[in-house]
Formats: C-alpha cells, structure tokens, sequence
C-alpha cells in the first residue's frame, strides 16, 4: 500500500504518528503485505506554510529527525521516498494500482489528509487495534549499553521548551524540586531535553540523555525500556503512547493554544478536561494530568502511579474505556463527524462499520441511524431502510442525541426520507400514506400535496 503524506495539507510533526497508525489500520482491513510511504512537498519551500509554529529550517529537522525515521518504528513499514517535485508523486500513485492511503487522494488534484486524532477515536469503537511502534533492531542493545539495569526503576522526564505556545513549556524548577525529593536508590533519572534547547543545564546532578532528543528511534527505545516517562503536554508523547510505554502526560486548557482549547478536547480528542477524562484507548499505565506541573501535583500523581503500578508491567495493560456516558457521548459525536467527512467523497464499508459501532453504544443517537437508512436506501436495501427511518421517528418522540440543530425539524425529515424511499420500492400505496400524514401537520406545504397529487394519479393508473 502507498502512503501519501503530503505536506501541503499536513504538518512536518508528531502528528505524523498517529498519520501512521491510521495507515497501518487501513492496510489491515485490507489485507495488505506492507506500507511504503511517499512524502510530497508542499508548495511553500516544501511544506504547507501555515506558520503556526515552525520556521522552514524547523521543518526540515523534523522531517529528518523524526518524521522520515518514524516509518521504521512501524514493522510493516517497506520502504520510503521523500520527493523533490509534487508532480513526481504521480508515478507513485500509478504503482499503487488503488491502494492508496489517505483514502480518495489524488495527487494534485485531490489532496487529502488524515492525521487526526478522530481516526484513532473511530477506530477504537470499531473495536480496532493499534500497532506496537517499536525502535529498530540494535537501539534496544544501545539503550542497555547507555542505562545498563542496576536494580533502580528507569524514569525518563521529556522537557518541552519550545518558542511558541510556551505557556505548555515544562516548569523546570517545579520539575527539579519534585525529583530532588525522589528516591535516587529506587529510581534512575534521565532528562530527555527539548531539540530547541539541548544545552538545558537546569537538571544539575541528573543524566541527561540528548540522543533521544534528536533520534527517534532512540527516543523510542528509552521509552519502552523505563519504568515510566513523564511529559509536560508535547508531540514526543505520541512515541511513548505508540510504543505502548507507560507515560503521565500534564494537560491542561490553554485558549490561545489551538491544540489545547475545550473545542478541540471536546470535538477532537473526544474528551472533557473538566471531567478529568483519560482517552479511552489508552492503557491504565498511560494517564493524563489535568492540574498545573508543581512540584506537590508532580509528588502526588507520581506516588499513586507507584502505587497503581509497583512494577512495569511485561504484558499490555487494559484500557481506561469510557468513564461515563457523556465520555461515550463525546467519542461518538467525534467519530460520526469524521466519518461525515471521510465518506463525503466515496462511501466504504470502514464508514458503515463506524456508524453501526456508534448506533450499537449509543442507540438513542438519531444521526448515524438516519445516515445509515440513506445508506441503505441508495443500495437499494429498501427494508433496511424504512426500518432505520422508523427507528428514527420512533426516537424524536422522546430524549435523543443529535449534532444537528435541536430545532432542526426531524419529524418532516425522517417521514420524507421514509416516503421516498416507499415510492422507490413501488410501494405507492404506503408512501401515499406517509405523505398524507406529513400533510397533517404540515397543511401549507405545496410540495407535500403535490406528491400526494402525484401518487393518487399513479394509483388510479395501476
């Protein structure tokens, strides 16, 4: 299968992770030996030039420190290339005879992207599992040359100091005071610093590891070999939780940070900060904390997580799942919306199977009932789909979940798609019907009893 990243529509970044995650599901449901990745430029200097964060000369470090080696962390990852032109993507596209990913992407001509995290929320009610990124034979040998075992828990401490949206950067003395405290018999420190600032000093007395910094395969390597791997909110997270490594991540909302508003965990991330939600999919001994880095919370969070989990744990940890209906609610709500998205320009059975998670979690959410009786309808499942439609109807007449507008008037709406798709079944008789009860509440409309017109005539005809 071919990957097409393209960097006019997606960012040089640790997005690219979840980019890879959402490939290497789309190979799997379509039963595909191996992924090769085709990187396109972007036409501002090769990217995208938004200027939402990095400069060119940063892009370009991330492609070649993380973006590029990333593809090795996936096992079924073949081969790469990163084009100089765009137009070169077209021999690409011809090898790959229909396997491409993103779906319906085109190069040049319809440049699509899928990076987000709302491929990962609907794959999770699918019922899909994620692929272990794991770092290259050799890194692991490295890792244990580096930090050989001595008896003390490895814990990493991964800084963020970056130049912009600096209110998430780490709080350093917070930092440095919760691990003064630290047990130094018990547990290894190892301070992973920001590639924007290698030279941080500010851990005097810790080791520092820089490597990691600027090779992700090493940074991969470091994460699944530590006890636990602490983050302030940054991209290099994604390894760890990728990795299936444990982490405590600190989150919090920050307005002016377009990736950390309430609309973005709400709509996005398909979580509420102010429940404290963690991600559903995300293994026990990976956790979010949503309070600020002082050194108290920092102490805290830590001695309940040595608590929870005295020991790394060998095999995968089960998953927080959903922690209430309203975190159900969110999740659903996301997926229906990607889907919307994603099946816009061409409908596949990923989107129907989607949609069917979501009725089957939550059964009083009307949307993707409703999309799935027009489904229906245009393959011609005419049963199928007068019973979703009466579902529908059935559900308005009570409490119901809806993205729509509440005043939307779903009663005209679900009848009328019902009638119609009566009359495509030759079904005058019933859609007759429908209308006329349509007519009741709705005395004024002309299209209403031109149809009903339109259908005694038929009638009497037969």
């Amino acid at each position: 299968m071919y990957c097409f990243y393209d960097l006019q529509v997606s960012p040089p970044s640790y997005d690219f992770l979840t980019y890879i995650q959402l490939a290497e599901l789309h190979r799997k449901r379509n039963n595909l030996a191996n992924i090769f990745f085709v990187f396109v430029p972007g036409l501002e200097d090769g990217f995208r030039g938004d200027n939402y964060s990095k400069n060119i000369s940063q892009c370009h470090i991330m492609m070649k420190n993380v973006v590029i080696p990333s593809c090795w962390l996936l096992p079924s990852c073949k081969g790469l290339a990163w084009l100089e032109h765009r137009d070169e993507a077209n021999f690409f596209f011809e090898k790959a005879n229909g396997y491409v990913f993103p779906r319906n992407y085109i190069p040049q001509t319809q440049i699509v992207a899928d990076y987000t995290w709302p491929g990962i929320v609907a794959a999770y009610l699918r019922n899909e599992t994620l692929t272990m990124l794991r770092e290259p034979l050799g890194y692991s040998e490295m890792i244990s040359s580096l930090f050989p075992d001595d008896g003390r828990k490895l814990i990493t401490i991964t800084i963020r100091e970056a130049p912009y949206n600096t209110k998430r950067n780490t709080n350093c003395q917070a930092w440095l005071s919760f691990l003064k405290v630290l047990d130094s018999s018990k547990y290894k420190i190892v301070i992973i610093p920001d590639t924007n600032n290698l030279s941080n000093g500010v851990f005097e007395g810790f080791e520092y590891c820089r490597i990691a910094s600027l090779d992700v395969s090493f940074r991969a390597a470091i994460y699944r070999k530590a006890y636990l791997n602490m983050f302030q909110d940054n991209g290099p997270a994604f390894v760890a939780l990728f990795s299936h490594s444990p982490l405590l991540v600190i989150h919090q909302v920050y307005h002016a940070d377009l990736g950390c508003t309430e609309d973005y965990f709400y709509r996005v991330a398909a979580i509420d900060p102010y429940e404290h939600h963690q991600y559903a999919m995300w293994q026990k001994n990976q956790c979010i904390v949503w309070q600020p880095d002082t050194s108290d919370v920092l102490r805290e969070v830590f001695n309940r997580y040595v608590e929870e989990f005295p020991e790394k744990a060998v095999l995968s940890v089960e998953g927080h799942g959903f922690q209430s209906n309203y975190h159900k609610w969110l999740s659903c709500q996301v997926a229906f919306e990607y889907i919307k998205v994603k099946s816009s320009l061409q409908l596949e059975q990923e989107d129907i199977d989607t949609l069917k998670a979501i009725v089957s979690l939550m059964p009083d959410f009307v949307d993707p009932k409703y999309m799935l009786g027009m489904i229906a309808s245009k393959r011609r499942a005419f049963n199928e789909a007068i019973q979703l439609f009466d579902n529908c109807l059935d559900l308005i007449n009570g409490e119901f979940h809806t993205c729509s507008d509440p005043k939307s008037d779903f009663y005209k709406v679900f009848r009328q798609s019902k009638a119609e798709v009566l009359e495509k079944a030759n079904r005058f008789d019933n859609a007759l019907h429908e209308y006329i009860e349509i007519s009741k509440r709705y005395p004024d409309d002309k299209q209403v009893f031109s149809k009903i017109a339109s259908l005694k005539s038929k009638l009497n005809f037969l």
